[in-house]
C-alpha cells in the first residue's frame, strides 16, 4: 500500500539522469531493511521461547510501524504546489 507513494517521494525532485540510481538505492534499501527486520524479529521471538512468543515479535513490529508512521507524519515536508505559468 505504501510502495508507490514511497517510490514517488524518493524519486521526485531528482535530476532525470539520476532517477535510475535513486530507484536502485530505494529498492536495495527496502530489501535489506526487510531482511534485517525479519531476522531481528525472528531472533527476538526465538530468544523468548519460540512459537508462543511470536506475539511479542508482532507487537514490536506493530510498535515500530506506528513509530515510523508518526515520524513520517511529523517530518514529511509540506506539499508545494507547482508554479503556474501566466495565462497567454
Amino acid at each position: 500500500m505504501a510502495f508507490t507513494p514511497l517510490t514517488v517521494a524518493a524519486t521526485s525532485g531528482i535530476d532525470p539522469s539520476m532517477t535510475g540510481l535513486a530507484s536502485g538505492l530505494l529498492n536495495t534499501t527496502r530489501r535489506v531493511a526487510t531482511a534485517l527486520g525479519i531476522a531481528v524479529l525472528t531472533t527476538l521471538a526465538e530468544a523468548r521461547g519460540g512459537a508462543p512468543c511470536f506475539a511479542l515479535a508482532f507487537a514490536v513490529a506493530a510498535a515500530l510501524s506506528l513509530l515510523a508512521s508518526l515520524a513520517a507524519a511529523v517530518w514529511m515536508p509540506p506539499r508545494v504546489a507547482p508554479a503556474r505559468s501566466p495565462a497567454a
